[in-house]
C-alpha cells in the first residue's frame, strides 16, 4: 500500500482487489542474495504463534478427512486414551510441517499449546542439577 502512495486506511485495504499478489523478497544469507535465487514472501511476523495454530488447524482438518484421527466437537464423544494418541499424531505432523515451513526447528511450545491447549513448563534450578554433574 504505501510502496503505491496509498494511505494506511480501512477504507484502501477495502479498495484493493482479493488475492492481491504478495510482495516477494531474494532469499537472503548474511546480507547477500541466495546462489540458488529462492524468493520468500514478505510477511509481518506477529510472534503470537498464528503460523502454529493455523499449521495445527491444517494438519488436523486433513488427518480427520483422511481417516487417519477422528476429532469430535465434544471430548465427551471420545475415549480419552483414543483422544491422547490422535493429538499426538497430530502434534507429531504439525511440529514437523511448521519446522519445514519456517525453515528452522524452534521451541515447538506454540504448536503444542495449538494441539493440547496449554502449556506446563517447569525450568529444574541449575542448583539442581549441580550435584549430578
Amino acid at each position: 500500500i504505501v510502496a503505491h502512495g496509498l494511505p494506511l486506511t480501512p477504507e484502501t485495504l477495502v479498495s484493493l482487489p482479493p488475492f492481491s499478489p504478495i510482495t516477494f523478497n531474494l532469499g537472503l544469507a548474511n546480507g547477500k542474495a541466495a546462489e540458488d535465487n529462492t524468493c520468500k514472501p514478505e510477511v509481518a511476523k506477529t510472534g503470537l504463534g498464528s503460523s502454529a495454530a493455523m499449521t495445527t488447524a491444517v494438519v488436523a482438518s486433513v488427518l480427520h478427512y483422511l481417516g487417519v484421527v477422528k476429532l469430535s466437537v465434544s471430548c465427551k464423544d471420545l475415549e480419552a486414551e483414543k483422544l491422547s494418541a490422535d493429538l499426538d499424531v497430530i502434534h507429531a505432523v504439525a511440529q514437523t510441517a511448521h519446522c519445514i515451513a519456517q525453515g528452522k526447528v524452534g521451541s515447538g511450545f506454540d504448536v503444542s499449546a495449538a494441539v493440547y491447549g496449554s502449556q506446563h513448563y517447569v525450568r529444574f534450578s541449575p542448583e539442581i542439577l549441580a550435584v549430578a554433574q
